[in-house]
């Protein structure tokens, strides 16, 4: 009865069936991360679609960032650095998702 209790309250939340579903599956992987298992293996391809849904490119990372801090920036020549350091010259990487970036 929780149970159901909680994923209403979570519906109510979310305000979107397949966003509610995706919620609960990505619950489902960390929990199975957190056993130590690969989720992959433990729910097949469905895991590493869902994923790999909801992981950033850079490109849409870095202008997420840049709207929620360019207010914070000290002035607007600062705000212009970041915003070309992220733009033109990261251009080579804008459409990679984050988690397959090297920092090496």
């Amino acid at each position: 009865m929780f149970t159901l209790i909680l994923i209403l309250k979570m519906f109510i939340q979310f305000h979107d069936f397949e966003c509610l579903l995706t919620f609960a599956a990505s619950h489902v992987i960390v929990w199975v991360i957190n056993k130590g298992d690969d989720p992959v293996k433990v729910m097949g391809k469905s895991a590493r679609a869902i994923a790999e849904r909801f992981i950033p490119t850079f490109g849409s990372f870095a202008d997420d960032y840049l709207a929620a801090h360019g207010p914070k920036f000290r002035n607007e020549k600062h705000k212009a650095q970041w915003t070309m350091t992220l733009t033109t010259y990261c251009a080579s990487i804008r459409s990679k998702p984050v988690n397959e970036i090297d920092m090496t």
